[in-house]
């Protein structure tokens, strides 16, 4: 047997062109983050699974101009923290420890891993990860890979450091003796967020729509700071929690304007269950609808211009949740045309994760 000299696949040569994954925004790409460290929590079974994004903005010279810019998207836990192996796994191609893993709690895989998420959105990224006294750090820097003239960069860097960097020591409480890991995303020349100004907003409402339900029961708990840095300070500027942004408008301390965020606008209809057979395998599907009160959509006059009508305006498809975690919010059984669609609700629920593509074709029937 004659050993070629070329490999199946290198990534410096496909880095670029992975980049394209797919994300439909910066929120989904940042949700496969936070997917990682809620699995984290319950694999450590943790009652609450705590993440906290940061996001950093700073003056940013641009064709001459000094413009506030994002330069920093960070995701934190204390769940668990990784080993030297795991971590080596999280940013590879096609390698982690959550894709081998059937799953646990409520939760299971969902997206594209660390690595297609992180490129898909910045240059550099950055993994620092510890377990009691040993910290390790991990990094993938796209401009290192491709002006590489050796194969080093086809590796994914593993080296043990003392302490976090200065500016994360700043931002990020770490305790000595404790568990977590930090993703650190900079560089960001596919985000879609380019200001801090008005971002909480639309990232509590695509994140708090996707992690709802764990919100609602308070298994699963977001935080939100942004700071602005000037020289070597950090300027706290805004703090928040995610909120659950419920399209059926059942939930409560909701993202939904008041005076509807602190109660149901919808009325649930009886749920429908779905019972079919693949490779042998009985499958459950959840058919779940809401029909607006009278007083939320408007008695004498339509309220689709009032604040929590074009809320509403804005959460219209149906929902599609595996295992408690919204996959997508799918418009493509509407008419956009039509506004009373605000007015109803509808979510498809299933489990499991094997089969998947399966299960979608069949929803995709109805």
């Amino acid at each position: 047997m004659i050993k070629s000299k070329h490999r199946y696949n290198s990534v410096k040569d496909t880095i670029e062109s992975d980049r394209n994954s797919g994300f439909k925004n910066t929120a989904y790409a940042v949700a496969e983050l936070i997917d990682n460290s809620i699995q984290a929590g319950l694999r450590a079974k943790h009652k609450v699974s705590t993440v906290t994004l940061i996001v950093v903005s700073e003056k940013i010279s641009i064709g001459g101009k000094n413009l506030d810019r994002i330069s920093n998207i960070i995701v934190s836990d204390n769940a668990e923290g990784m080993n030297e192996d795991t971590l080596g796994m999280a940013l590879s191609k096609g390698k982690s420890k959550n894709k081998s893993e059937k799953g646990f709690g409520k939760m299971g895989r969902y997206g594209f891993g660390l690595y297609m998420s992180s490129i898909s959105q910045c240059k550099k990224t950055e993994v620092f990860t510890w377990q009691k006294d040993v910290m390790l750090k991990s990094w993938l820097d796209i401009d290192e890979i491709i002006e590489s003239d050796d194969d080093s960069t086809e590796y994914v860097p593993v080296q043990k450091i003392e302490k976090l960097p200065e500016d994360l020591n700043n931002l990020i409480s770490y305790k000595k003796n404790s568990v977590g890991s930090i993703v650190r995303w900079s560089k960001l020349d596919n985000s879609n967020w380019k200001t801090g100004k008005g971002l909480f907003k639309n990232l509590e409402n695509e994140i708090g729509r996707m992690y709802r339900y764990f919100i609602n029961d308070g298994t699963v708990k977001i935080s939100y700071k942004h700071y602005k840095k000037i020289g070597n300070k950090f300027n706290l500027e805004e703090e928040n929690e995610v909120r659950a942004n419920d399209p059926l408008y059942l939930m409560t301390n909701t993202t939904c304007p008041e005076p509807w965020n602190k109660k149901a606008g919808f009325v649930e209809a009886e749920p429908e269950i779905i019972t079919f057979n693949i490779n042998g395998e009985k499958k459950e599907i959840k058919l779940k609808f809401a029909i607006s009160k009278e007083a939320f959509r408007g008695i004498e006059e339509s309220n689709g211009s009032k604040p929590h009508g074009k809320h509403a305006a804005n959460n219209v498809g149906v929902s599609i949740i595996r295992s408690g975690r919204e996959l997508e919010l799918s418009g493509s059984w509407d008419n956009p045309s039509d506004p009373r669609e605000r007015w109803v609700g509808a979510e498809i629920h299933f489990e499991g994760e094997k089969e998947i593509d399966n299960l979608l074709k069949f929803i995709n029937i109805f």
